[in-house]
């Protein structure tokens, strides 16, 4: 079988210079963006990652310690106005050849003329084509599009893509000039991109399959394909040596291999290597034996067993016991066609040509001694939970795992039905080879992490700070917040400035709240905080609220054998004295008064450092009783005439009540 490599094929010069002066940038800067990918290449784009130049999509991701590149395809004139326009400094990595299509079409555009683009509308080349024209131009992708023209009374200009195939150029161009006889062609492919076009349809020409390299992206690339598929040729697009397949050679005496204008050549040598090597395993098919190790290519999948290419005579199969150390229902919940694994030769029968291979043994050699080395250093790592059975959850480790149920969370799970296929990190806590016995803990691992939050937490709470927390949940006693990986307590006497029966009354859980820490017991982990010590107390705006004479609104909140206290705003209460309660002697408040009531009071006096407040309901109301007497008395000495004593040695005390 020969291979051929097509000439012309690979980096052109244009995409070699933009690759190039990326990673000057890159290496002299230390940190470079591209407007978009430098070329359509993923393996170009890493490789210039290594060089500290990334991609981005729009000006707006500019950091102002970054080196714009413009990319090999070129943008449009809005673009270079915003980059000044920002005052961004850039270095324009636009193909030559590109560059002269943007001085033809702005010229014809400035001179108003109408800009045809023969190209496809969605690449970024046309993008920036048209945008010097303001994208007031028109692109034509195929002879189709001409239909949809508008008609068009003034002079026009007709310019190319740069990897357009000369053939839809020319069928393009001939119907124009059939439908317009004011116009001007520009044929403004590149030269390179043509000479690469005749190289591959020569090539195509002389073998059994052509194989194309580049990526799905590349315009040029894609036009490749395209010729070569026209040549009547079985051709294959490829990216990488990891697209290949064999069997594309089986049959086949002669291959012919081109690439794309942004393909590396480190990739088309790969690609190159990597189909003489293919070549070479097909001539020689080397002996195996029982216990070889190969490399396998799912090609079949079954219900009970898993058809592999092992590069042998004929397939392999592996039963379905011998895929996991794991039960497994069905082959196709495993693996599918596609997936490569390494494998064990269990029995080999020419005769009937047929190879028995394991997955497992494998996977279970590789797996103790990996398995020993994070016992052995207390490693930390993930797993996936591929089964819930009584008393815990089983992980494939490449040999069964074991969490049991108490060490799969710090708290209590009654459910474990959700874990199935979830990934979680785990710690070895018993390792047992000879008995085939691994056992595992989430539980350590949470553990460690709450225990370094906490630590954490702890160092970084201070005496009389005020931080932000999460209510967690709520006792009788009080309610516990999350302070950032430890919890604090808020006792019901530290809720509100009033008094709380049940911390539900003020708070719920997942509450946002702010608290004052008052105090820390680092051995016991404890931090005792407060709620309304973070906030304003009422008695802290009292004096604005009230003065010495006012009358207002209160409830009865407690009665008590010298008096009652009456609460006149919430977390705020006086006391009024029994005597001042009634103009009527009485024993005891409960006599007029009871808890609950409404009532109105008169401030006689208050003490906002002491928390202090005197009250009076009496001085509200009017003694009736005591006026009526002073009025009967007035009469009285009124028809008995004049007395010899005054008024006031009459009435008494009763004067002083009406004060």
């Amino acid at each position: 079988m020969t291979i051929t490599l097509a000439r012309h094929a690979g980096f052109c010069k244009g995409v070699q210079r933009a690759i190039d002066t990326a990673k000057k940038v890159g290496e002299n800067h230390g940190k470079a963006v591209t407007l978009g990918p430098i070329v359509h290449n993923q393996h170009v784009v890493d490789y210039l990652y290594q060089y500290g130049v990334q991609t981005i999509d729009s000006i707006q991701e500019v950091k102002p310690d970054e080196a714009v590149v413009l990319r090999s395809h070129g943008v449009g004139k809005l673009v270079y106005d915003n980059l000044q326009e920002n005052n961004i400094s850039y270095i324009d990595a636009t193909c030559p050849f590109v560059k002269a299509v943007h001085k033809l079409a702005s010229k014809a555009y400035k001179e108003n003329k109408t800009v045809l683009i023969v190209g496809d509308p969605k690449h970024p080349e046309v993008e920036g084509i048209l945008g010097w024209t303001e994208d007031k131009g028109y692109v034509i992708k195929s002879i189709d599009d001409i239909e949809n023209l508008p008609a068009i009374n003034g002079d026009i200009v007709v310019v190319a893509q740069t990897t357009q195939t000369g053939e839809n150029w020319n069928q393009i161009t001939d119907c124009l000039k059939n439908k317009y006889t004011n116009i001007e062609f520009f044929n403004t492919i590149c030269k390179a991109t043509s000479e690469r076009q005749e190289a591959a349809i020569d090539l195509a020409k002389q073998v059994d399959v052509m194989i194309v390299v580049g990526s799905f992206k590349s315009s040029n690339t894609n036009k490749l394909t395209q010729v070569c598929n026209l040549q009547g040729t079985k051709t294959y697009q490829i990216e990488s040596k990891s697209d290949l397949n064999k069997d594309w050679l089986i049959g086949n005496h002669s291959i012919g291999i081109t690439a794309g204008a942004s393909t590396p050549d480190w990739i088309l040598k790969e690609v190159i290597e990597m189909v003489e090597e293919m070549q070479n395993e097909m001539i020689d098919v080397k002996a195996m034996n029982q216990g070889d190790i190969v490399k396998g290519v799912v090609t079949n999948v079954e219900d009970n067993q898993v058809t592999v290419d092992i590069g042998y005579k004929y397939d392999a199969i592996i039963p379905i016991g011998e895929l996991s150390n794991l039960h497994i229902e069905k082959a196709s919940d495993f693996v599918k066609v596609g997936d490569q694994f390494e494998l064990e030769v269990l029995r080999i029968n020419d005769d009937k040509e047929k190879v028995v291979v394991s997955k497992k043994t494998i996977d279970a050699k590789l797996a103790w001694e990996d398995l020993k080395n994070k016992y052995e250093n207390s490693t930390t790592f993930e797993v996936k939970v591929a089964d819930v059975v009584k008393g815990g959850l089983v992980v494939d480790l490449g040999v069964r795992g074991f969490i049991p149920a108490s060490h799969v969370e710090r708290h209590f799970v009654e459910d474990f039905s959700e874990y199935k296929g979830k990934s979680i990190q785990v710690k070895i806590i018993e390792f047992d080879p000879e008995n085939k016995k691994v056992i595992l803990s989430q539980k350590m691992v949470l553990e460690a992490e709450n225990n370094n939050l906490k630590s954490q937490a702890m160092s970084r709470v201070q005496i009389g700070s005020i931080i932000d927390g999460t209510v967690q949940r709520l006792t009788d006693f009080g309610a516990f917040v999350d302070i950032g990986g430890i919890d604090g307590l808020i006792h019901v006497s530290e809720l509100a400035w009033y008094r709380v029966d049940h911390p539900s009354d003020v708070v719920k859980e997942g509450d946002k709240v702010q608290v004052k820490v008052l105090s820390i017991d680092s051995s016991k982990e404890r931090i005792s905080l407060s709620l309304k010590s973070a906030q304003a107390g009422p008695w802290d705006t009292i004096s604005n609220q009230y003065k010495q004479g006012d009358i207002v609104d209160g409830v009865v909140k407690r009665l008590v054998s010298f008096g009652a206290f009456v609460e006149l705003i919430q977390g705020v209460e006086g006391l009024v004295h029994i005597s001042e309660i009634s103009h009527d002697h009485i024993g005891s408040a409960n006599e007029v008064l009871e808890v609950g009531q409404q009532v109105k009071v008169k401030i006689l006096d208050y003490n906002v450092a002491e928390k202090r407040i005197s009250l009076s309901i009496r001085q509200t109301t009017e003694d009736v009783k005591a006026k009526q007497e002073a009025e009967e008395i007035r009469k009285l000495t009124a028809d008995q005439g004049p007395t010899t004593f005054t008024l006031g040695e009459m009435l008494g005390d009763k004067l002083k009540s009406l004060k």
